[in-house]
Order: structure tokens, then C-alpha cells, then sequence
């Protein structure tokens, strides 16, 4: 399964491996009052949380389903000449959120409209 939600999904391993040497786990307390004592617990409570959040405002919840874009790995930055070899994933994560900043200044919505103009998804009509 090819699912990014799924635990055992690679890329899920992986960031938590990433977060776990970045952030500190610690131990807390859940939306239920529930304690959670390490990472994969507090990555689910946070999940359950901004679910929660978002069911609460009273929105149609999957208007914000979210699906991802895209990423950067070191094979990224060697394909444009960079030496990578002291490159360590605190760095690597600086810069996938500086190019999702990046992105979004730059030309993410345009990108959007014209993309989502192509594939035939029709714009509301405002008065």
C-alpha cells in the first residue's frame, strides 16, 4: 500500500526518525486527557486534534483533506551540483519548509488555477 497514512508507509518512517532526532519526545497530555509517551502516540493525538479542530468549525470536513505536492531529497541537490555529504536532515528540512514558502510566494496559485483550469474542474460563477 502506497498510503503516507499508513504506520508502516516508508516516508512515514522516515519523518519519524527525522522528528525524533530534531524534537525532543515528551510526554503530555492527549485531547481525551489520554498521557502519550512517545512520538508515534504524539503524532496521533496531534492528528486527532487538528481533525477535531477542523470537524468543530462546523465546515464540510473533506474541503480540507490535504494531498501532498511534492519533496526534496540529497539526490535533488546532487542533481544540480551541490555536495551533499555533510548535508544532515535538520538542514534538509529547513530547506523542504523554505521551498514550500518559496512555492507558495511564488507562483503556487497561479500554478493552481491554470492546472486545475486544464483538468476541467469548473470555477464557481461569483455575482
Amino acid at each position: 500500500m502506497n498510503d503516507i497514512y499508513n504506520a508502516e508507509h516508508p516516508a512515514r518512517q522516515t519523518a519519524i526518525k527525522i522528528i525524533e532526532k530534531v524534537i525532543e519526545p515528551m510526554v503530555g497530555k492527549g485531547i481525551n486527557g489520554e498521557e502519550y509517551y512517545d512520538l508515534e502516540d504524539k503524532i496521533t493525538f496531534m492528528i486527532a486534534e487538528k481533525n477535531e479542530a477542523v470537524k468543530s468549525e462546523d465546515m464540510n470536513y473533506d474541503e480540507y483533506k490535504e494531498f501532498p505536492i511534492t519533496s526534496v531529497c540529497h539526490t535533488d541537490l546532487k542533481g544540480i551540483g551541490f555536495d551533499c555529504d555533510k548535508v544532515d536532515d535538520g538542514t534538509m528540512i529547513e530547506l523542504a519548509s523554505k521551498m514550500a514558502d518559496a512555492y507558495c510566494d511564488c507562483c503556487f496559485w497561479s500554478n493552481l488555477e491554470i492546472i486545475a483550469e486544464n483538468l476541467g474542474i469548473k470555477k464557481l460563477i461569483i455575482k
